[in-house]
């Protein structure tokens, strides 16, 4: 749990860095992540390939299914916007929480959830218990599907996960 919200919390700081300095990654997932070591004892995700990070903005379909923003097609103006990047670190969070492969799916995880009503389906129980209602607050309001129900910024998505955690961090 521990390396959890640490690791979580390294890569909501990076994506907040990069709201701050107006860079977008694009490609958020686990593949463009790696641990540095800083001290014998400490450890920190960094997040790397930065490639599609000048695709045109109305070019919607770069980025890696699964941690792309799957309602982005439905945006007025259709373009990729902040709320798609932190839906990517959702994306890459909630993996990194239920283990490799496992992706956020709405209902069956069958249909594109774009073109289904089916709610996010999360598989609370394979969580800590110590976690559990934090996170499964936290990836209900990150991958909602109205993206202005979402987080407004990383900072604030930050500030969540560490409440997700400061209970049962606290208790080790």
């Amino acid at each position: 749990l521990e390396m959890l919200a640490r690791y979580g919390d390294d890569l909501l700081s990076a994506v907040s860095s990069l709201e701050r300095h107006g860079v977008a990654h694009r490609d958020i997932k686990p593949d463009n992540v790696g641990i540095r070591s800083l001290t014998k004892g400490r450890n920190q995700l960094l997040l790397f390939d930065f490639s599609l990070a000048n695709a045109p903005l109305e070019n919607i379909r770069v980025g890696t299914p699964g941690y792309t923003d799957p309602f982005l097609a439905q945006r007025k103006p259709r373009r990729w916007d902040l709320h798609a990047e932190r839906y990517s670190a959702a994306a890459t969070l909630y993996e990194m929480s239920l283990g490799a492969g496992v992706l956020p799916q709405w209902g069956d995880g069958k249909s594109d959830p774009s073109v289904t009503d089916a709610d996010l389906a999360i598989d609370s129980e394979k969580f800590d218990a110590g976690v559990r209602e934090g996170l499964v607050r936290f990836f209900r309001k990150a991958l909602d599907r109205n993206p202005e129900a979402r987080f407004h910024n990383a900072d604030e998505m930050r500030w969540a996960w560490q409440q997700g955690f400061q209970a049962a961090c606290a208790r080790t």
